[in-house]
């Protein structure tokens, strides 16, 4: 089996078992892994003996010349059926478009949108985690060139092109977009432009998106029920400041001047792991009622998963592991624990992200999405049952 994982680092997995297994064998999660290719037996040993599917179809199977024709037009016709769904309905959620010819219609379908200004679906962000600490802004062009402190469609069209009806797919691939860093006139980062487009499309009754470079087809029953879960989550009840700073580190400050909230940014504790290096922040604020904030800048789906994973990491700690809790319970005890145990059950984990400037809220991506259900139901699991989602208007510029 070939899988490929949808996270804040997309990760590729090829597992093999050792002898004939059943599907549940592999350690696939069908809420975030994409199957992208899977060899097995065929029920029908008349029909083959084993098959391979991705972008080819490959068979083992007894034929002779004679036989080689019509065994071509029964496995033409099984590939029509999609009798599959019935004991892997997961399968049409999320599809990775393989084909260049529906890539390259796609690719018109974006360019023509840009042509029109309907970016409604259409933002740039980076393509991996950033380490908004150590950048100042992002340019279009280098050396020397105009900085902008968030990436964002209109800033890279007037800054290359002027009427944006001029830009081309060939652009979007050829041209690069550059990350400063606030300490010195050097570059911490650069992709191409393409690589930052995020996109959510509608081409007839499909949904498409456009993430990393990537496009896929997802079901709309899928996206959907994705919506209903992100819309269950409220916002929290703690009153949080709008975000007006030059980076997170400066709103945790600001934000834990407040007398119910507790600065726990880059405080790290060791985790499960007994390795030095495994350290988990609990939190960035913990509020003296015992909820455990995550903060986070909006940047793209990468970030945003980060974000979620990293919650989950550590509301997991904080269940399971007594060292872990105790060095948290050391500095707040009040907060943490109640009647001298820890309960889940009495904590909220908190999830609050930053929307763009000049901006109330903010459009989840769709692999942040299925992130976001991924890790708040392992949440769930752990104990914890309050877990809140909040955007915090960013009144910057």
């Amino acid at each position: 089996m070939d899988r490929k994982t949808l996270d804040a680092v997309s990760m590729y997995t090829r597992e093999q078992a050792s002898r004939e297994s059943s599907f549940n064998a592999f350690d696939m999660n069908v809420q975030r892994d994409l199957l992208r290719s899977i060899t097995g037996r065929m029920l029908d040993e008349n029909l083959g003996l084993t098959v391979t599917g991705k972008d080819a179809f490959l068979v083992r199977s007894r034929v002779t010349l004679h036989t080689l024709l019509p065994k071509i037009e029964e496995w033409h016709q099984l590939s029509q059926h999609n009798t599959y769904r019935e004991r892997f309905p997961w399968i049409d959620n999320i599809a990775e478009i393989s084909d260049k010819t529906t890539r390259d219609r796609l690719d018109d379908r974006l360019v023509d949108m840009l042509h029109r200004d309907d970016t409604e679906r259409i933002w740039l962000a980076p393509p991996e985690i950033m380490s908004w600490d150590n950048v100042d802004g992002f340019k279009f062009r280098t050396p020397k060139a105009d900085v902008v402190p968030e990436l964002n469609l209109r800033s890279y069209f007037e800054d290359k092109y002027r009427p944006q009806t001029e830009v081309t797919i060939t652009h979007l691939r050829r041209d690069k977009i550059f990350a400063r860093s606030n300490k010195d006139d050097a570059d911490v980062d650069r992709w191409r432009v393409y690589q930052c487009i995020h996109a959510d499309i509608d081409d007839g009754s499909d949904r498409f998106i456009l993430d990393e470079g990537q496009w896929y087809r997802i079901d709309p029953d899928y996206a959907a029920e994705l919506a209903d879960f992100r819309a269950s989550l409220p916002p929290t009840a703690i009153s949080l400041p709008d975000y007006d700073d030059d980076d997170e580190a400066k709103y945790n400050d600001r934000a834990a001047k407040h007398s119910q909230l507790r600065l726990m940014d880059k405080d790290l504790v060791k985790g499960i792991e007994t390795e030095a290096r495994s350290r988990i922040e609990v939190c960035d604020l913990l509020h003296t009622e015992g909820a455990f904030i995550h903060v986070k800048r909006y940047s793209g789906s990468s970030t945003l998963s980060h974000l979620f994973s990293q919650g989950a990491v550590a509301a997991d700690n904080m269940r399971f592991n007594p060292e872990f809790q105790n060095r948290v319970a050391e500095k707040y005890p009040s907060i943490i624990l109640s009647n001298g145990r820890f309960n889940a059950d009495q904590h909220e984990i908190a999830y609050a992200i930053i929307a763009k400037p000049g901006n109330d809220d903010v459009q989840l991506p769709f692999f942040s999405l299925v992130n976001l259900r991924l890790f708040t139901n392992i949440i769930r699991r752990t104990g914890y049952s309050k877990i809140t989602l909040t955007i915090i208007p960013n009144r910057r510029a």
